[in-house]
């Protein structure tokens, strides 16, 4: 039997409002609390309500408040995996309604085998609450335990000490992150490590309409590339991907090949745009290498 673990509490946020406060107070009651609980605040101008009540909370011990001046969710978990002070650290999303057991279900699960990656059960608004029993392909929403190909950052608890020894998260994923989770999960197997799955492990993921990704538009409606970079950055730096023109060129059409596409289709040429740009950008930051962190600085790991 491994000893009990440590759980820090991480989540990264930008321009949410009361979300995030209802998001903490959910967290604050959950039946057994982390060792830490961390914000990691990219917000440019917050309110002064939401300012002031997380002042309140990180003067009163509840919440480790950080502030970053530079938008970024891959940097954001970074601060909070080098700033954790324990053996796992669970990230969560800045707009989710945690289930009371959360922590009591990892723990369940890595007292009893080490793991690299545990990802929890996300309940999307359109999932069904009671669970996937038996689902044919692998589901977060899945009831049953077992070994997932990936994880999800709305819920996910990492091994602190392998993910800094393979360098954290690669802050190369900019804009969205899209596919952030797909390269370091690359990374982890590739290192030999597991990815296990939990399923009693659930958060239900409140999808807000204001902040968090969708600060830069509907993915499908605008000609900003920030949705689109990530992807192409995963094509281009993944070596699971070999033919990446191939790739690229098919990520491209199914960007427009879509039923809003379809029916409002003066969106395509803004679409296409937009990717052309996250393409090029994607290229640039694949020239310059991936941007982790510096593990030497860790030599206490």
């Amino acid at each position: 039997m491994i000893q009990r673990p440590s759980i820090s509490i991480v989540i990264p946020t930008f321009n949410r409002g009361q979300v995030l406060l209802d998001t903490i107070d959910f967290i604050s009651k959950l039946s057994e609390l982390p060792l830490e609980f961390i914000i990691v605040d990219q917000t440019v101008s917050p309110t002064q309500h939401v300012k002031q009540k997380l002042e309140e909370h990180h003067s009163s011990g509840l919440i480790n408040w950080i502030v970053l001046e530079r938008p970024s969710v891959v940097a954001a978990m970074n601060v909070g995996l080098v700033t954790a002070q324990s053996d796992y650290v669970l990230f969560l999303d800045d707009d989710i309604k945690p289930c009371d057991n959360l922590l009591k279900n990892y723990i369940k699960l890595i007292s009893k085998q080490h793991c690299g990656i545990v990802a929890g059960r996300v309940i999307q608004p359109w999932d069904n609450p009671e669970g996937d029993h038996q689902p044919e392909t692998f589901s977060f929403n899945s009831l049953t335990n077992g070994d997932a190909p990936f994880f999800i950052g709305a819920n996910v608890l990492i091994n602190r000490s392998t993910a800094i020894q393979l360098g954290g998260f690669d802050e190369n994923f900019i804009g969205t992150a899209h596919d952030y989770e797909r390269e370091f999960s690359d990374r982890v197997l590739g290192a030999n490590h597991n990815i296990a799955y939990c399923g009693k492990a659930a958060v239900h993921h409140l999808k807000e309409e204001a902040g968090g990704i969708r600060t830069y538009g509907h993915f499908l409606k605008t000609m900003k590339p920030h949705h689109a970079v990530g992807a192409y950055y995963y094509i281009l730096r993944s070596k699971r991907v070999h033919n990446k023109a191939f790739a690229v060129l098919k990520r491209l059409k199914q960007r427009v090949a879509t039923r809003t596409h379809l029916k409002q289709p003066w969106w395509i040429p803004l679409t296409l745009i937009g990717d052309i740009l996250g393409i090029i950008w994607a290229l640039k930051l694949r020239l310059s290498g991936p941007k982790l962190i510096d593990r030497n600085n860790f030599n206490n790991q």
